[in-house]
């Protein structure tokens, strides 16, 4: 996605704060990659759907 991403830290294993950390770099996204990314989990979320899962 974002060739600046940064990866938290590997010994980071709290939901709640990888989750925080996902948050604040999507502010780094640029329009286009914030678009794909979108798109990629609206996909994603009518592939579970169709197959029956809960989102």
């Amino acid at each position: 996605m974002c060739r600046n991403r940064k990866q938290p830290t590997a010994n980071i294993k709290s939901e709640k704060v990888l989750d925080a950390y996902n948050i604040i770099e999507m502010h780094n996204l640029t329009a286009k990659e914030y678009d794909a990314y979108i798109r990629a989990k609206l996909m994603e979320d009518a592939e579970e759907i169709a197959l029956g899962r809960t989102v």
